[in-house]
């Protein structure tokens, strides 16, 4: 379960295949969503917010990696 201020989608926007998963919501949510078109006009004009985006991006991924590496660990003993 995801909470507040989370990310998804981004296996599928970044290598450009369908979705790898369903998300739900249980409760009211704001979702803004980010289009191939229009991260490319901000690659060029704002290099900076992207690179930000980036960067976000390989956190957030590092951390569910280390998450689930940790539970796998957890389930092997």
């Amino acid at each position: 379960m995801f909470g507040p201020h989370t990310l998804v989608g981004e296996i599928g926007f970044f290598f450009h295949v369908r979705r790898t998963a369903t998300v739900r919501i249980e409760a009211e949510a704001i979702v803004w969503a980010l289009d191939q078109e229009t991260y490319q006009r901000i690659y060029k004009s704002e290099p900076g917010q992207a690179a930000a985006l980036l960067t976000y991006v390989v956190q957030l991924q590092g951390e569910r990696l280390s998450f689930t590496t940790r539970q796998i660990a957890a389930l092997q003993r």
